[in-house]
């Protein structure tokens, strides 16, 4: 297991809360639409709670089959 650390910063029309509901709060819903050639699913393990697992798993192809964070 290895650590990854990236940091990006964007400007966007969009505002901050909102940005942050959609990509933080609801991004297991908003990344497989958004990105569906890339990824197939994304699973909250337990309830979605602070300190909970999110396992994206990517479509078949991909160098890697999921991540976890």
């Amino acid at each position: 297991m290895g650590v990854i650390t990236y940091d990006f910063e964007v400007t966007s029309p969009i505002s901050p809360a909102r940005l942050f509901k959609a990509l933080v709060l609801e991004g297991d819903k908003v990344y497989p639409r958004a990105a569906p050639h890339a990824i197939k699913s994304v699973e909250l393990q337990e309830d979605g709670k602070l300190g909970s697992i999110v396992k994206i798993n990517f479509v078949e192809g991909f160098p890697f089959q999921y991540v976890m964070f």
